[in-house]
């Protein structure tokens, strides 16, 4: 498993991620400058995606995680896992998850996030806030 950054990813793959098809909500400059591709190391296929967006300072909102593929649960752990590592090598003390779905409550009860309030930098949003504090 091979992680990324959409800043050094090759175009050809990202375009390919996504089918010209960004997600609501999100523009495309965002995806290039907080994106992440997760691949197999000998292949040019993405099947998954995620962002971390600077929320605070040293911390980030593990953001619009997009899996193309059906993976067992435990696969998609792992995938959590490469995110944190990430955020861990951006010297990051915290990280968010925003859910809502009882199956993302799920994983990331199981991966030691914490049920928090809703944080200063997002207001009014609907569902479950969780943040794991990062360590290094």
């Amino acid at each position: 498993m091979e992680c990324l950054s959409t800043r050094v990813a090759d175009h050809a793959v990202v375009d390919d991620f996504f089918q010209d098809k960004w997600p609501d909500g999100l523009n495309e400059q965002e995806i290039w400058e907080s994106g992440y591709l997760v691949k197999n190391e000998d292949e040019q296929v993405a099947y998954a995606f995620f962002m971390l967006q600077p929320v605070e300072e040293n911390a980030f909102w593990l953001k619009n995680f997009y899996i193309k593929q059906v993976l067992a649960p435990s696969y998609i752990l792992g995938l959590i896992e490469v995110c944190i590592e990430v955020a861990r090598k951006k010297e990051a003390s915290k990280l968010y998850v925003h859910s809502q779905q009882k199956t993302i409550r799920d994983l990331v009860e199981q991966l030691g996030f914490e049920l928090i309030d809703e944080p200063a930098f997002q207001r009014e949003s609907t569902g479950e806030w969780w943040m794991l504090p990062v360590d290094k």
